[in-house]
């Protein structure tokens, strides 16, 4: 089981990688910020998803069944792939940039050489850091402290979770239609969407168990991963289209690694002192820490945007 899963995660590496720069190369460019939003969105209805009906099939046939429905589902999507996603699809552009060889030695340069896309890297880990703390203990949350069953408490989180994937697609269109003519104007939203996103996170949390906390708890988690859509259109933006793929995989490292992977683990490790509310109170703090990686970036990404663009990158 575990090296199957091991397997898997190889094969889903290609995913915020290969696949969004595949999808950025076919799009405009001042529709960067809605379709890396758009794309990353869905994972988390994906996700949704899967676990509603994988539950299911695993409850009337067996967790057997449900593993091969989705394996079947999976390979389906692979075989159709190729057929729909064709070069001639991706524009001149996209295959004059796939026939350039890649210089070695210029991509750390090319992937970490502006201070502006370093603290890209950075703000979406921090801000991913409360996605990922959040979809593993609201469940228990729910079922702790409003009193709920667990299978309405996986409900209600699987709620949360739409309405979190929903906000990432309107802030992304909100971002592309802002900044159109302000580029800007891109990274001081998300610096506001950061921290709007702390901020109905915490009171949420110190408010009482009831409709108003949830109330509050809905408006934070609709914007918890907000900053998506413009991480992944600053990164498009800052490096050559030759690399979209290894940007793209770099920025998923840094989701991960900052994240999503440390989220749900330090979470518990603060419930177990703090208790789990307690613990939830420190999540939107690391909304505060992208925030301010955001506002680093804001400084310099004007000059970090025309040095990317006279060498030909963005």
């Amino acid at each position: 089981m575990f090296f199957g899963r091991l397997l898997v995660g190889v094969g889903e590496a290609a995913y915020g990688s290969v696949g969004i720069a595949v999808v950025i190369a076919v799009f405009p460019a001042r529709m960067r910020a809605t379709l890396s939003s758009a794309f990353l969105a869905g994972s988390i209805f994906g996700q949704v998803i899967g676990v509603s009906v994988g539950g299911q099939i695993a409850a009337t046939y067996g967790w057997r069944t449900a593993f091969l429905a989705i394996a079947l589902s999976g390979l389906a999507l692979a075989l159709l792939y190729p057929v729909v996603v064709r070069e001639s699809r991706l524009g001149t552009k996209g295959r004059a940039s796939a026939r350039t060889p890649m210089d070695l030695s210029a991509l750390p340069r090319q992937l970490f050489g502006s201070r502006a896309i370093v603290f890209a890297y950075l703000g979406s880990g921090l801000q991913l850091y409360t996605t990922g703390s959040l979809a593993a203990w609201l469940p228990s949350f729910f079922n702790r402290y409003h009193g709920m069953a667990l299978d309405r408490a996986a409900q209600l989180t699987a709620v949360y979770l739409l309405i979190s994937g929903t906000g990432m697609i309107l802030c992304g269109m909100l971002s592309d239609r802002v900044a159109r003519d302000t580029p800007l104007a891109k990274v001081t939203l998300a610096t506001g969407f950061a921290a709007t996103s702390g901020l109905f996170l915490a009171l949420a949390f110190f408010s009482p168990p009831g409709t108003g906390q949830l109330v509050l708890l809905g408006f934070g988690v609709l914007m918890v991963a907000s900053v998506a859509g413009t991480s992944g259109a600053m990164v498009a933006n800052l490096t050559p289209q030759a690399i979209h793929g290894t940007a793209f995989a770099t920025l998923a490292l840094s989701n991960n690694l900052l994240g999503l992977s440390p989220g749900p683990i330090l979470t518990g490790k603060f419930a177990a002192t703090l208790g789990l509310v307690g613990a939830l109170r420190l999540v939107p703090l690391s909304c505060l820490l992208s925030a301010a990686m955001f506002l680093l970036a804001r400084r310099t990404y004007l000059a970090d945007l025309e040095r990317a663009r006279s060498g030909g990158q963005g």
